[in-house]
């Protein structure tokens, strides 16, 4: 898991996977390209990770599925598999601060 410092570097975000995750997920349609690039950046701070292979890593955030390149820190696929797993348990607390560090505002998030 990615840890909340000072500094937050933003994972970059393919047209596509920005297009996936606002048609793909409630409430995200009208989201602009740099909100969704917050969010999902947030997402996977509060996610669990799962290799795929050396360079990939898929990020299970409830039912939400994001795949990333890490030779490039690029988010390349949002999936949502509107299934939320028996595990799953969000940090509201963790979310929260995140949501200022990266100026994630409430009524987005």
């Amino acid at each position: 898991m990615i840890a909340i410092s000072d500094s937050v570097n933003l994972f970059r975000l393919t047209s596509k996977a920005y297009k996936c995750y606002c048609l793909g997920t409630g409430g995200n349609s009208d989201l602009d390209f740099e909100t969704a690039r917050r969010k999902l950046t947030r997402n996977i701070m509060l996610a669990k990770p799962e290799q795929i292979n050396d360079h990939r890593i898929k990020y299970h955030y409830g039912n939400l599925k994001i795949f990333v390149d890490t030779r490039c820190n690029m988010i390349y696929r949002v999936k949502n598999t509107y299934q939320k797993p028996d595990s799953w348990g969000k940090n509201s607390k963790k979310q929260k601060k995140i949501n200022k560090k990266l100026g994630i505002p409430m009524e987005v998030s």
